[in-house]
């Protein structure tokens, strides 16, 4: 759903997906996205998703976060924004959405269709009869 591109740092030129909201980003081990980067702290910032239509950015505990080099404590995202926490910086977009595969579902649903619909003509020839 979101795409997290390093434009600085270790991780440069690397991207990372994140999927589940609120996403906490820093170094420690329970982070939804773990950076270990000079300046990032243990849970430095997080991105949610505020009312299904806009991405939000805010500042965890004392930490400094800069979206495109201005600080900001809580700020909504827009595709092309760098985020940056300490050393590092992330570039925001949006990442391709993959369909759920609906094979077996849709199946059942149309072998459902066709045992009612003949279910119905056979009761139907029956009255008839």
């Amino acid at each position: 759903m979101v795409l997290l591109r390093f434009v600085s740092g270790r991780f440069q030129g690397r991207s990372e997906s994140i999927r589940r909201f609120p996403a906490i980003i820093g170094r420690c081990v329970s982070s939804n996205l773990r950076i270990e980067e000079n300046g990032v702290w243990d849970r430095h910032f997080e991105i949610d998703l505020k009312d299904t239509s806009e991405f939000r950015v805010r500042a965890l505990a004392n930490a400094k976060v800069y979206v495109n080099g201005d600080l900001a404590e809580e700020s909504v995202l827009r595709v092309g924004d760098v985020v940056q926490a300490g050393s590092c910086k992330v570039e925001f977009s949006l990442d391709r959405t993959q369909p759920n595969p609906l094979g077996l579902r849709e199946t059942l649903v149309y072998v459902a269709f066709g045992v009612l619909l003949l279910s119905q003509l056979s009761l139907v020839i029956w009255i008839l009869k």
